[in-house]
């Protein structure tokens, strides 16, 4: 499995339990066109699970945390020139 594959499969997780309304978003096609809302939307319930279940006590980032930075960080290149898609 791809890096990439491994962070969908985490992603389409946290949106079936977070956001299910947005799983759709997350089909291959939609993906490569996704436009900056849905791409903030998508972010957020990321950002949700992370502040939920990606920091240890002292506020620093698990290894589940730095998998989730990872994934924000994927959705904000997203259609950008030198990442045209997943």
């Amino acid at each position: 499995m791809t890096r990439e594959a491994e962070l969908m499969g985490l992603l389409r997780g946290i949106a079936t339990r977070r956001g299910p309304a947005l799983v759709h978003l997350l089909e291959q096609d939609l993906m490569i066109g996704l436009d900056e809302e849905s791409k903030v939307r998508l972010q957020l319930l990321v950002a949700d699970e992370l502040l939920e279940a990606g920091l240890d006590a002292s506020q620093e980032h698990t290894s589940y945390g730095r998998l989730l930075e990872e994934i924000i960080d994927m959705i904000g290149r997203l259609n950008q020139p030198s990442h045209p898609g997943l």
